[in-house]
């Protein structure tokens, strides 16, 4: 049995990522839920302080800024439902407990230091339980994504980084 490499080809899983947006079937190895985090959060900082430069805003949001962060914050989003179902297939898990997904993203959004700024959401200070969920939600997403894959094809697809082998 041989497996590709992790590496092997980082720009087709962000590809599959952005083209599995509404794909709740199938499987997402680390390194395609990796890669687009990764990615991602680069992307959203370049434009971010691209933003800051042209508006000459250094210091705190500007309005350009909290407009452009609310739209990136959502975009970013629409596939990490999708992607967070693929990968808990991955591991042999249900693709269900992604439903907690959108539940925790908005919870972490209305709480008073903790997820991104959106124009518009009033934030609340929950005290140290909301950032005790926070935190907790925030560690259970990471460990789902460093959970190493089921060796063996299951009920939800063969393993994504076997290689077939040719003779």
């Amino acid at each position: 049995m041989a497996y590709r490499s992790p590496l092997y080809d980082i720009p087709s899983d962000l590809a599959r990522t952005v083209r599995g947006v509404l794909t709740f079937h199938g499987r997402a190895t680390r390194t395609e839920a990796w890669t687009f985090m990764v990615i991602g959060s680069l992307l959203a900082g370049l434009v971010l302080s691209a933003i800051a430069t042209l508006t000459g805003e250094a210091q705190g949001f500007s309005t350009a800024q909290s407009v452009t962060a609310s739209i990136a914050s959502i975009l970013y989003f629409i596939p990490v439902p999708a992607l967070f179902a693929r990968r808990l297939h991955d591991i042999g898990w249900s693709g269900w407990f992604a439903v907690a997904v959108p539940a925790f993203y908005g919870f972490a959004t209305v709480t008073e230091g903790a997820g991104p700024a959106i124009a518009g959401i009033v934030k609340n200070d929950f005290g140290w339980p909301g950032t005790i969920i926070v935190l907790t939600g925030v560690a259970l997403m990471y460990l789902v994504l460093l959970l190493p894959t089921s060796e063996r094809a299951d009920r939800f697809g063969a393993n994504p980084r076997l290689v077939n082998e040719q003779p």
